[in-house]
């Protein structure tokens, strides 16, 4: 993941710079959203645990294309020999002791096209009380050509390619996988955001609502209000403390769920208190016509590349099946030079001498079935339609996920405006409420009525502006162009 080498220092420093220690609650972080993904790129476990993916594929990879390596093979052995035999000449019989001493070295190569080259190179020496000692020395070539199995690249080489394919589709799904990350991460950051917000809007409307009682309870006091207006006071200052407590809870909860994306879960990761610094501001979004959104989730969507991937894949599986319905029929041809005398360095001088062997033929092989190989073939071009079906399913599913997404998005912007006004309204007419109720033309009732469409419009604008940010990074993701937006680059 080619992020920055100097991200974990980064991180300790901004730790050091942005860490502030509170007496009891633990540290407090001030954490800009850029940092955020940058903290989750690199601390996050799961994601670790992707990144490993693949280097595994890449070993499977090296594993096929090993078969094409030189392989290098030796072998020597001793044998001795004691028995009685009988002489033909004399009828008598004789004692035989004899010795066999033999050793050979060979390098195999296998080629693409489904050839199979050895060459060997082999000594023997035979020692016998009876025969004066003979000592061979033979070097041979063979060559083994495959004419109907294993023919040619195509087919020799798809294991490799499959591999290859393999490497890159876990290359996908770490892409997707990180993708999804950044994500969670963006939208749990801005959820902080706006119940950080929603928790100091609370506290400022029990503050109201407080000061709003004790006027109520002092004019219940002078005789100016009837005890029945105090229920309604006191009613209202429990409903925002309920909302200012649910608003801290909710906190809580984002929090940690925002701790868990970016740390590795450490005892002091979980009693961090996260300040998130980054302003909701005005949304960073371009506009883009739908069929821009489009064309990017056709090139850049994860799941897409895989499906193509894995597609390929499947034509390699067929031609490797439709090769196995073919008869093994191989041609080999084998050259080789003796040198004959009664020890090594002399046998090995006389292998110029023009005695020499040879042989050629062919070899076949076929299952009179071949039932194995029928089914294998039939179930790959099954796996193969499939395949094909699924990528136009997956292609028609994407599309739909970005124009949902896109709606979405275009709504999100259009109710900004909306909800701005609405406030602004509400606003206008608390402050009117409460001049009316100053001059006894109002109740408590009447003001917190007010009081609460005022909140809830409030809240609605926080939520609005929100919401279009993460409507932004949801379409990002859906046409898999969010980490190419952040400038993050994996592989």
């Amino acid at each position: 993941m080619r992020i920055s080498h100097r991200i974990s220092g980064l991180i300790s420093a901004f730790f050091l710079s942005s860490t502030v220690f509170a007496a009891e609650a633990g540290p407090v972080l001030n954490l800009p959203i850029e940092q955020a993904v940058m903290m989750a790129l690199e601390s996050n476990l799961s994601l670790k645990v992707q990144r490993l993916q693949p280097e595994i594929a890449l070993s499977f990879e090296e594993l096929e294309a090993a078969r094409f390596d030189i392989i290098l093979s030796a072998d020597i052995n001793a044998a001795r020999e004691s028995r009685l035999q009988l002489s033909q000449a004399t009828s008598s019989q004789f004692e035989l002791e004899a010795d066999n001493y033999s050793s050979s070295i060979s390098l195999e190569k296998e080629f693409s096209t489904g050839t199979t080259l050895t060459g060997k190179l082999l000594s023997n020496k035979n020692s016998s009380n009876r025969t004066p000692d003979q000592q061979q020395v033979r070097v041979g070539l063979t060559l083994t050509q495959a004419l109907l199995q294993g023919f040619g690249p195509k087919v020799n080489l798809a294991a490799v390619q499959q591999a290859q394919l393999n490497t890159q589709i876990s290359r996908y799904e770490l892409q997707g996988f990180a993708e999804s990350l950044v994500g969670d991460v963006e939208q749990r950051y801005w959820d902080l955001v706006l119940a950080l917000r929603r928790q100091r809007i609370f506290k400022q409307a029990l503050d109201v609502a407080k000061q709003q009682r004790d006027v109520v309870l002092k004019r219940i006091e002078v005789g100016l209000l009837a005890e029945t207006e105090r229920p309604s006071a006191e009613a209202e200052v429990a409903r925002r403390r309920q909302g200012l407590l649910e608003a801290r809870f909710e906190k809580e909860r984002l929090r940690l769920q925002l701790i868990g994306f970016i740390s590795t879960g450490t005892e002091q990761d979980w009693l961090t208190s996260v300040n998130p610094v980054t302003e909701i501001g005005v949304s960073d979004y371009r506009s883009e016509s739908i069929e821009e959104h489009l064309a990017l989730a056709k090139t850049h969507r994860a799941e897409l590349k895989e499906a193509r991937l894995r597609a390929s894949r499947g034509d390699l599986e067929l031609v490797q099946t439709r090769n196995a319905l073919l008869p093994k029929l191989d041609f080999f041809i084998t050259l080789g030079k003796s040198g004959y005398s009664d020890s090594f360095s002399n046998a090995t001088s006389n292998i110029d001498e023009d005695s020499y062997d040879s042989a050629l033929g062919l070899t076949f092989q076929m299952p009179l079935s071949r039932r194995a190989a029928k089914s294998a073939h039939s179930r790959a071009r099954a796996s193969r339609e499939q395949t094909q079906v699924s990528l136009q399913n997956l292609l028609h599913l994407v599309q739909l996920d970005v124009r949902v997404a896109y709606s979405e998005l275009q709504l999100a912007q259009q109710k900004i405006e909306a909800v701005s006004v609405t406030r602004k309204l509400y606003q206008e007419a608390l402050r009117a409420e409460n001049e009316k109720f100053k001059v006894g033309r109002s109740t408590t009732v009447d003001v917190s009525l007010v009081q609460r469409d005022f909140l809830q419009a409030q809240l609605d604008e926080m939520d609005a502006r929100v919401q279009l940010k993460k409507a932004a990074i949801r379409l990002y993701q859906l046409e898999g162009s969010l980490l190419k937006r952040r400038g993050v680059t994996l592989f």
